[in-house]
């Protein structure tokens, strides 16, 4: 039903561009404003069915798991349920399978990548002085927190002496 709506949505919104492209001036922030408005409304059916197919991915690894404990019960050996940890790695593999199913394996390789890559940008954000370098061609900034006395970079710095 989300796809169908999906699609639709798509339709109008390639539909709205058009008339935008050629709509007179007065009626062109009408359009603006409608076309902003289907962007936005498929943007959000597409995460909508993107969170469904994930949830269906989740959920039917989960259940396998779940049917193999009941079964290994059955045959007599003690129960087991599954950690915190391992339930991550299992549905970790489970999205990465159903990527595979659907692009196969360079597609999961991208999606690694991505991930790799989002990970590594919110590291640097987060590191202090981040958009420092360290490059052979520029010399590193003298990041001391002594104070100078004068605006000379050269001279040494003085310690205050004490009063008595």
């Amino acid at each position: 039903m989300r796809e169908g709506e999906l699609a639709t949505l798509r339709d109008n919104l390639k539909r709205a561009r058009k008339l935008l492209t050629s709509s007179p001036r007065h009626l062109r922030a009408e359009r603006n404003a409608e076309v902003e408005r289907l962007t936005l409304a498929v943007k959000r059916a597409e995460s909508s069915v993107n969170r469904a197919k994930r949830e269906r991915v989740e959920q039917n690894a989960l259940s396998t798991m779940e049917k193999e404990e009941r079964q290994k019960r059955q045959e007599g050996k003690k129960p087991y349920w599954l950690k915190d940890a391992e339930k991550k790695k299992l549905l970790l593999k489970a999205r990465y399978d159903a990527v595979a199913a659907d692009g196969g394996k360079r597609a999961v390789k991208k999606v690694i990548e991505k991930r790799r890559k989002k990970l590594s940008q919110s590291e640097t954000k987060s590191r202090p002085f981040s958009r420092i370098t360290k490059s052979p061609s520029t010399p590193m900034p003298q990041l001391s927190r002594k104070r100078k006395v004068s605006g000379d970079d050269d001279s040494p710095v003085k310690k205050r002496q004490k009063s008595a």
